[in-house]
């Protein structure tokens, strides 16, 4: 019998995430090709430990390995954090992990954002040939008023670091970590979208862009505003999404969530150690949840304007 190949994976996560990178991780291994096993890194911002360890029994029960590396979150304290946004000082920590993986064996890896699901076999993305490039990533089809104030070319492609790529030996030689880390401390008032702001201030026309099935976003279920070489292909995309990233501060553990791929959440929840975890529930977030259903797009940003705040 071959031995099996080993494909790396790194979450990121702070006590709130812990379920929600759990669902991320068993739905890539229940949907991994044989031949392969999984070892997945986390870098940990306190989670407790009995967080911990419902974590690794959830990875466990599927087939995975888990290893935790503690994050010295005080490192952090002076970064740009937006407020009112679900975002949070952990959006960072994907920035240390190449330095945190040094002493291991791997060149290679697939970073994973907690909130999303992986729908396909993520091998496949793994032995996509990434050449020269510090990484891999999705183009963020909302992401194109950030390039003035990242003073990046008009014009050029703006990434979602939700899922990425990393080849560790290039990203160290072209110290991408400090790199980000300055250009955040440097420039706060140039910072909307966190890390990922910095990221692509520091690697525009540096990155590989992959198909973006890799990374279905909430910006592209509806109106594709892409260019016309790519709308096929993101439309293809939409159809039968790899991974479904959850992007937007409605998440699917929110009652109100009215997110087409909720229910696939909930499918992979069951598989985890959460699986009797129900949202929330008020007579604000019913009128809310119905609202999402039946209002369109448009009008439904102006009444949350004034509405749902």
């Amino acid at each position: 019998m071959s031995e099996l190949q080993t494909i790396c994976i790194i979450g990121a996560a702070d006590n709130l995430y812990a379920q929600h990178l759990a669902v991320a991780f068993v739905s890539l291994l229940v949907n991994l090709a044989p031949g392969w096993k999984c070892r997945f890194y986390v870098a940990d911002g306190d989670i407790t430990p009995e967080n911990r360890l419902l974590l690794t029994r959830s990875v466990q029960r599927h087939g995975g390995e888990i290893k935790f590396l503690k994050v010295e979150r005080e490192h952090f304290n002076d970064l740009f954090i937006a407020e009112g946004r679900h975002i949070t000082q952990a959006s960072y920590y994907r920035l240390v992990i190449p330095e945190m993986l040094r002493d291991e064996p791997v060149e290679k890896v697939i970073y994973l954002d907690c909130d999303l699901i992986v729908r396909d076999d993520i091998s496949q993305m793994l032995l996509v040939p990434i050449g020269d490039h510090p990484i891999g990533a999705v183009e963020d089809l909302g992401g194109a008023f950030r390039l003035a104030d990242l003073c990046i070319p008009e014009g050029s492609a703006y990434f979602n670091s939700g899922v990425l790529l990393i080849n560790l030996p290039k990203w160290r030689d072209e110290d991408v970590s400090n790199r980000v880390f300055r250009f955040v401390r440097e420039n706060p008032h140039r910072m909307h979208y966190h890390d990922q702001d910095g990221l692509n201030a520091v690697l525009h026309g540096r990155w590989l862009h992959l198909h973006p099935k890799w990374n279905v976003q909430r910006n592209m279920f509806g109106r594709i505003d892409a260019p016309p070489d790519k709308i096929g292909m993101f439309k293809q995309a939409v159809k039968n999404p790899s991974i479904v990233h959850f992007t937007g501060n409605s998440k699917p553990w929110h009652y109100d969530n009215a997110h087409p791929y909720k229910k696939e959440y909930y499918r992979y929840l069951s598989l985890t150690e959460w699986k009797h975890f129900k949202p929330a529930f008020g007579l604000k977030l019913m009128f809310k949840k119905w609202a999402r259903l039946l209002l369109p797009d448009a009008l439904l940003s102006f009444v949350r304007r004034y509405r749902f705040r």
